[in-house]
């Protein structure tokens, strides 16, 4: 069905040329002369070089059709001017397509490149905050250290509360066990035994009172000595919890000097980003503008080529004897313009503007910037100028993207 639709379609172009030819030859009314021919077409051809236009092209063509209507053979001028306008076609309008199609494609090449100075500049503003980012980085480690310090700290004096507590037990139940046993017998315990004589009953008691005094001395030597224990444990556990809040004091100070860091290295990097963004936004107006423009020529362009190659065909058919056929078949002749085609530069990509994307001291920005530190000494709430201050002490979770992309645990590892 296709094949026969283009067979049809080609036969009523055909048709349709023919038709043309004799409503010229009608318009045209009588025979030309050699002279006024050959005058006709260089006028006509030199319509079409300054520069050559669609409408000059289509005059051309309307001269050539009115000559080949002229019944008898081509004289000699005529068949030069022919060769000229063949000549003209080939050397200087068909460059002059192609040159065109070649500069709109250079031209299209020169706007991408203002994605390449938007680039450049953002470059060079990264590298302006570069010793900012080695600040960040650097107190970042400082603070995650104290941290970790802070953390061990606070494990030896977690271990050391452990032992007191132990101890303490010890102490109670060993000091208890000396009330038991310092207690005066009672009357009872001194009564004879049945057939005891007086020695055997003071020999009796003596090992009696000696045992219960070792027992005594034993409780209150056992006693003290948990004193005694309990009372280092309490010195060592005061000295340690003395280190861990004065380490966890520095620490703190080490985090204000870090958040505070970031406040101005956010300010910094947000104007970056802005410039950058608006670099990037006048670069695609004006490359879009251009590239409409660009689609525009290209389709001129290729229209011109099959002007210039319908015009081609119908100088050879005239100059080898006008032939309504071999006319006709100039204008359904499939013409080929693949070499006519844009080189459309694409856009180079957007870089990853390195801004925050979360404020300082929101859940975020705890997670991605404190959330490895140890899980025993987190980090305080965000105090610094530029903070959110509903902000609480951060627990250990996984870092997220803070940075463009990429998590601030990462950015300033």
């Amino acid at each position: 069905l296709g094949a026969t639709y283009s067979n049809f379609n080609a036969a009523m172009r055909r048709l349709f040329f023919k038709v043309t030819l004799l409503l010229l030859g009608l318009a045209f009314g009588h025979e030309t002369d050699g002279d006024d021919v050959v005058s006709q077409i260089k006028v006509a051809l030199l319509g079409t070089m300054s520069p050559p236009t669609k409408d000059g092209l289509r005059k051309l063509e309307d001269v050539l059709l009115k000559l080949s209507k002229r019944g008898h053979s081509i004289d000699q001028a005529t068949k030069e001017a022919l060769d000229e306008v063949s000549k003209a076609i080939e050397t200087d309008l068909e460059p002059e397509v192609v040159k065109k199609i070649e500069t709109t494609s250079a031209q299209l090449l020169g706007l991408s490149e203002l994605f390449l100075k938007c680039e450049a500049q953002m470059d060079s503003m990264m590298n302006s905050s570069m010793s900012s980012q080695q600040e960040v980085v650097t107190y970042r480690a400082d603070h995650k250290l104290c941290r970790t310090q802070e953390s061990e700290e606070v494990v030896e004096y977690d271990a050391c509360q452990r032992m007191y507590n132990s101890a303490y037990n010890v102490q109670v139940s060993s000091c208890q066990t000396v009330d038991a046993v310092n207690q005066i017998p009672s009357a009872l315990e001194c009564l004879l035994q049945p057939g005891e004589d007086a020695e055997a009953f003071y020999l009796r008691k003596l090992a009696s009172f000696e045992a219960s005094l070792e027992k005594l001395l034993e409780k209150k030597a056992e006693c003290g000595n948990a004193t005694m224990t309990t009372s280092l444990f309490k010195a060592s556990c005061d000295t340690k919890h003395s280190s861990y809040t004065s380490t966890k004091t520095i620490c703190d100070d080490k985090q204000m000097v870090l958040d505070t860091t970031i406040c101005k290295l956010k300010v910094h990097m947000s104007t970056d980003c802005e410039q950058y963004e608006a670099c990037r936004d006048q670069a695609f107006k004006s490359f879009a503008l251009a590239n409409a423009s660009a689609e525009f020529d290209e389709e001129a362009a290729k229209e011109m080529w099959k002007q210039l190659q319908q015009i081609k065909c119908i100088t050879k058919a005239i100059a080898a004897g006008p032939n309504e056929d071999a006319l006709a078949a100039c204008v359904t002749e499939q013409i080929s313009v693949a070499h006519l085609e844009v080189n459309y530069t694409s856009i180079p990509p957007i870089s990853l503007c390195q801004s925050m994307a979360e404020e300082p001291g929101s859940e975020e920005y705890m997670a991605a910037l404190y959330g490895d530190l140890p899980a025993n000494t987190p980090a305080e709430a965000c105090k610094a100028s530029c903070c959110l201050k509903a902000t609480t002490t951060v627990t250990t979770t996984p870092a997220r993207p803070m940075f463009g992309g990429s998590s601030m645990a990462n950015q300033f590892r």
